[in-house]
C-alpha cells in the first residue's frame, strides 16, 4: 500500500512538474535550465518505472502462487471428504493460518469483542479504525509533538529556502555574469547566510503553531513551492529581457492566464490530497521537496560547469567580474593637445531629435559647428554587438562564442592599435559586458583599466539578487512589485576613489561633471576619449532639466542627456579645446522597433570636424554609417584617413550606398536613401548557434 502511494504521489507531481516549456547583454529571467531538468525528469521517471514495473511481476507473481496454493488445497480438500476423514481435521489445520494478533491461543475461532472489558474493547477498536484509516488513505495524522512536527517541515522548508534563495540569487547571476557588476563568490557567503537563517526560522518556528494553522502554513508552503517552481522555470516566456524598460503587463493575457491556472492548480491539488487522502499528501510533503532540490541542483550544477567550460572562471567573468573593468579614472580630463571625442547617448533615435526639433527648433543650436546625419543606419538594433561592430570595426556574426568574438575584435583593432603607435592617450568609458567581456581584451589600448579589490555593499547586493529572484519565481500578476533594471545592481557598488568602475548612469556622470567640469590633463599628448552616456535608454526616470523622476518620456529624457552633453561642450569651450577637437555625438542604436520592421530604423548621428566651430547645426542626408566612424575621427586627429576608407562627409546625399542593419537575428540590407523604407530588403537571419 505504501508504494502505491509512492507511485500516486510521483505521477502527480510528474505531470504537475514536467509541462512543456516555451523557451541573453540584459537580463533574461526566462534563462533557465529546464531542458537539463527534463532530461534528469526522464532518468528519474525510467528509474520509478522500471521500480514499478518490477513491484508489479512480484505482485502478479504472488497472485498466480496464491491461486495455485488454493487450487492444491480445495483439491486436498476433496480428496480428505471423499475418503470420510471428519471436517475437524480440515479444521485443525486451517487453525495455524490464523493471524497471530487475532488468535487467542485453545481457542479455534476469534472471540467477539463483546467478550473482552471495556479497556480492551477500546483499544482493540482503535487498532480495527487505524486499520481501516490506513486502507482508506486518511491516517497520517499531524504529530503532536515539536520534534514530529519539525521532521514534516524540514524537506518543504529546505526546498523552499533552496529554489527561491540559494537558485534563485546564483543561477541568473552566474549566466549573466557581465551585467551583474560584482563577483558572484562575494556575494556568495551573504546568500548562503540568508538560505540558513530562513531555513532555521522555517523549522524552528512553523513547528510551534498548533493545529489547523500548522497545516494550513504547510499546504501553503508546498503549493507555492510547486507554483513556483512551474513559474520560474517554464511559464515565464515571452517576458523578454530586463533592460530597463517598463513593461506593459495588459500585454501577457497568455501568460497571465498560464500563471493563474498553475498557481490555483497548485493548490487546489495540495489542498484535495489533503482533505481526501492525507497519506499521499504527508507523502508529498517530502517527495515533492527532494524533485524540487534534485531538479534544480543537477541544473545548477549545469550552469556552472557550463561556465567554467566557457572560460568566465578564468576571464573573470563568475570570479572576478567587477574587479577587472574600466574605471572613471580621469574621466574628466582632456588633453590640452587636441582630442577626438566620442560621446554615446544610449539608445538615441532618429526619430527622437526629429520629435524634439519640432516641438522647440531652437533646442539644437548649441551644437554649433555640428552637422547631423539623419540617414545614419546602426550595424545592430541592440548594445550588444552594435558597439563592439563600431570600436574595433569587425562586426559579429554570430559565428563564433561571444568571448571569443570580443577576443578577436580587439586584438584586431587597427583603429586603436594605430592609435596607440602613434602615442595617444586612449581611454574608454563603459560598462563591461557591452562590448568586452575581460579587461585583458583591452590591456595595452585603455588607458583606464583597473584590476584590483572594489568595494561591494552586500546587503545592498543580497537584496537586489534576492529582488531578481522574486521576479523570476512571482506569478505575472504579482511581477511587477519584483521588477528591478539592471543598473539598480550598481547601487551595490560603494565608490570610494578614482578606480571605481564606470557605470552607464546619467545622474552619476553629470554630478562628476557638474562638481569638477573638465581640466586639461598634463598628458601633452592628443587623446581619444570614447564616453558611452544612458541617454534616452531606459529606465525612464530623467527629465528635459535633468532631474529626477518617477516617470519621464522618451523626448524628455533624451533632452536631458543633450543638456549634459551641453555641458560638456561648454566645458570644452572653458578651456579653449572645443574648436580644434572633433566631437560625434552619436546613439549605439535606435529605438527598439522589433525584429519584423515596419519603418527605418535610424539611429542619431551629429559630427563636429576638427576646425569647425561658430556655424549652425546642418542637416546631411547621406546615407552614412558605422563604416565611416575611424576615417572621421583620423582625419580630425591627423588630417587623413588613409587606410581607413571614407569619413562621413565623404559620403554624399543621393550615393547609391548599401548598409546592413540587424535585429537579434534578422538582417535587413538598404540600398540608398534609409529614409525610404521601400530601400530596405529582409535577407534573412543570422544562425543562432552563438546568439545569446
Amino acid at each position: 500500500m505504501i508504494r502505491r502511494r509512492i507511485v500516486l504521489i510521483y505521477w502527480v507531481a510528474a505531470i504537475a512538474l514536467f509541462m512543456p516549456s516555451a523557451v541573453y547583454a540584459y537580463i533574461d529571467p526566462a534563462t533557465t535550465t529546464y531542458l537539463i531538468q527534463i532530461a534528469t525528469a526522464l532518468v528519474v521517471t525510467i528509474g520509478v518505472s522500471l521500480s514499478i514495473f518490477l513491484y508489479r511481476f512480484r505482485m502478479i507473481s504472488s497472485k498466480i502462487r496464491f491461486w495455485f496454493y488454493g487450487l492444491v488445497y480445495r483439491s486436498k480438500a476433496k480428496e480428505r471428504q471423499a475418503a470420510g476423514k471428519p471436517d475437524a481435521d480440515l479444521k485443525q489445520e486451517a487453525e495455524q493460518y490464523i493471524l497471530p494478533a487475532y488468535a487467542v491461543p485453545g481457542m479455534a475461532v476469534s472471540p467477539e469483542l463483546d467478550s473482552f472489558g471495556e479497556d480492551v474493547r477500546d483499544t482493540l477498536s482503535k487498532n480495527k479504525a487505524d486499520l481501516i484509516s490506513e486502507k482508506s488513505g486518511k491516517s497520517a495524522e499531524t504529530p503532536k509533538n515539536f520534534t514530529g512536527k519539525m521532521r514534516m517541515v524540514f524537506p518543504l522548508a529546505l526546498a523552499f529556502c533552496f529554489s527561491f534563495i540559494v537558485i534563485g540569487s546564483l543561477e541568473l547571476a552566474i549566466q549573466f555574469a557581465p551585467e551583474i557588476p560584482f563577483r558572484v563568490t562575494v556575494v556568495l557567503p551573504v546568500v548562503l547566510l540568508c538560505f540558513a537563517v530562513f531555513l532555521a526560522i522555517m523549522i524552528l518556528i512553523v513547528p510551534r503553531f498548533r493545529s489547523p494553522v500548522f497545516e494550513i502554513l504547510l499546504i501553503i508552503g508546498l503549493a507555492v513551492l510547486i507554483a513556483g517552481y512551474l513559474q520560474g522555470n517554464f511559464l515565464n516566456w515571452g517576458l523578454g529581457q530586463l533592460t530597463g524598460d517598463a513593461v506593459i503587463w495588459s500585454n501577457y493575457g497568455p501568460q497571465i492566464a498560464a500563471s493563474l491556472i498553475a498557481w490555483a492548480g497548485s493548490f487546489v491539488l495540495v489542498i484535495l490530497l489533503y482533505r481526501k487522502a492525507r497519506k499521499a499528501w504527508r507523502g508529498l510533503l517530502i517527495f515533492v521537496p527532494i524533485l524540487v532540490i534534485l531538479f534544480q541542483g543537477i541544473g545548477f550544477i549545469a550552469v556552472v560547469n557550463e561556465s567554467a567550460n566557457n572560460t568566465r572562471w578564468a576571464s573573470g567573468l563568475f570570479w572576478q567580474t567587477a574587479d577587472e573593468t574600466l574605471t572613471i579614472n580621469r574621466i574628466n580630463e582632456v588633453s590640452p593637445v587636441q582630442n577626438a571625442i566620442v560621446i554615446v547617448l544610449d539608445r538615441l533615435d532618429q526619430e527622437f531629435i526629429e520629435e524634439i526639433k519640432a516641438e522647440d527648433p531652437r533646442f539644437f543650436e548649441p551644437l554649433d559647428g555640428f552637422t547631423e546625419f539623419d540617414d545614419y543606419i546602426s550595424y545592430f538594433g541592440s548594445t550588444v554587438p552594435s558597439v563592439a561592430g563600431y570600436l574595433t570595426g569587425h562586426i559579429w556574426r554570430y559565428d563564433m562564442p561571444r568571448s571569443d568574438y570580443y577576443s578577436y575584435a580587439w586584438a584586431n583593432a587597427e583603429f586603436f592599435l594605430t592609435l596607440k603607435e602613434r602615442g595617444l592617450d586612449i581611454r574608454i568609458y563603459l560598462d563591461k559586458g557591452a562590448a568586452f567581456d575581460t579587461i585583458y581584451q583591452l590591456n595595452g589600448i585603455a588607458n583606464n583599466t583597473f584590476e584590483g579589490q572594489l568595494g561591494i555593499n552586500k546587503r545592498i547586493a543580497l537584496v537586489k539578487l534576492l529582488k531578481l529572484s522574486g521576479y523570476r519565481y512571482a506569478p505575472i500578476f504579482l511581477k511587477q512589485y519584483f521588477w528591478l533594471s539592471p543598473y539598480e545592481f550598481y547601487d551595490a557598488m560603494e565608490l570610494t576613489d578614482k578606480t571605481a568602475p564606470y557605470m552607464v548612469n546619467n545622474f552619476g556622470y553629470y554630478d562628476s561633471l557638474k562638481q569638477n567640469g573638465l581640466s586639461a590633463s598634463d598628458i601633452d599628448e592628443k587623446s581619444m576619449i570614447y564616453l558611452h552616456l544612458q541617454g534616452p535608454h531606459p529606465p525612464l526616470n530623467m527629465d528635459e532639466n535633468i532631474q529626477y523622476v518617477e516617470e519621464s518620456t522618451l523626448s524628455a529624457q533624451t533632452k536631458g542627456s543633450f543638456r549634459i552633453v551641453y555641458k560638456y561642450l561648454d566645458e570644452l569651450k572653458r578651456l579653449g579645446l572645443y574648436e580644434n577637437s572633433v566631437i560625434v555625438i552619436m546613439g549605439d542604436h535606435g529605438n527598439y522597433l522589433g525584429n519584423d520592421l515596419e519603418k527605418p530604423a535610424r539611429t542619431g548621428l551629429m559630427v563636429k570636424p576638427a576646425g569647425a566651430a561658430g556655424t549652425p547645426l546642418q542637416v546631411s542626408h547621406a546615407p552614412v554609417s558605422p563604416d565611416q566612424l575611424h576615417a572621421t575621427l583620423m582625419e580630425g586627429l591627423f588630417g587623413d584617413s588613409e587606410g581607413f576608407g571614407a569619413t562621413f562627409f565623404d559620403i554624399r546625399e543621393g550615393d547609391d550606398v548599401e548598409r546592413e542593419y540587424a535585429i537579434n537575428l534578422w538582417r535587413y540590407v538598404i540600398t540608398g536613401d534609409g529614409r525610404d523604407f521601400n530601400n530596405w530588403r529582409y535577407i534573412g537571419k543570422y544562425p543562432n548557434e552563438f546568439w545569446k
